[in-house]
Parts: C-alpha cells; sequence; structure tokens
C-alpha cells in the first residue's frame, strides 16, 4: 500500500509515537481522576472509622491474651458498625490511598485508645 503523502511532507515515525504514548498517558491520567478525587467522601465517615479502628485494635490485643476466633470476633466489631468485610475492605483501601486524611485518623484513634486505658496505681 502506498501512502498518500510523499516522504518528505509525512512526519517522522518518531513523532506520531510519541503523539501517540501522550495520548494514551492523557487518557490514563483523565480515566483515574475519580479514584484520586480530593473532593470524594469515603465510604465510612471518620467518625465511625476512627471507633471502628479503635475497637480493632483492642479486640486484637484481647485476642492475643484470649482464646478468641479473631475472624468471628471482627465480623460482629464490623457488624456492629453496620459494616461486612467488603465495606470494610473497601474503608481500608480508600483511606490508605490518602495517607494524610489516615495519619488524621490514626491520631484520633490513639486520642480514643489513650482515654479508655485505666490508669495504673504504682505500688512500693
Amino acid at each position: 500500500m502506498t501512502h498518500p503523502l510523499p516522504a518528505s511532507s509525512r512526519p517522522p515515525a518518531t513523532a506520531v509515537r510519541t503523539g501517540r504514548l501522550a495520548l494514551v498517558a492523557a487518557c490514563l491520567a483523565w480515566a483515574m481522576l475519580p479514584a484520586c478525587g480530593g473532593d470524594a467522601r469515603p465510604p465510612v465517615p471518620d467518625d465511625a472509622m476512627v471507633a471502628a479502628l479503635a475497637e480493632m485494635h483492642l479486640l486484637q490485643a484481647r485476642a492475643g491474651y484470649a482464646e478468641i476466633p479473631f475472624e468471628e470476633a471482627q465480623d460482629s466489631l464490623l457488624a456492629a458498625h453496620g459494616l461486612d468485610s467488603a465495606a470494610w475492605a473497601n474503608a481500608l483501601a480508600w483511606y490508605t490511598s490518602r495517607p494524610e486524611i489516615l495519619a488524621g485518623i490514626y491520631g484520633r484513634v490513639v486520642d480514643t485508645l489513650q482515654a479508655q486505658q485505666i490508669p495504673q496505681v504504682e505500688t512500693e
């Protein structure tokens, strides 16, 4: 097949490839914008996430001391917060993809756990 334009009028092959790569990169970036939108709402509100994470950490600590089947207890804890394992995984993925927000959440989790800590009495 012959090309309709003479060779001197055609753009170099590298320019065509570069243009195609730029177009593909632009399309991918545009497609990913909703996934990284700063104003997207979390699947679980911040307050609920703080409460669930604090209770989850307490549950993990208790499971280490007692013979509690962690998976069953976790399912029960999530249900108490109106969540299931899929919703929990989705929420964790959302928050971990936004480290600044997650750092704030964990700061509040630490505050919650410290407020619940029983003061230890010093003995002589």
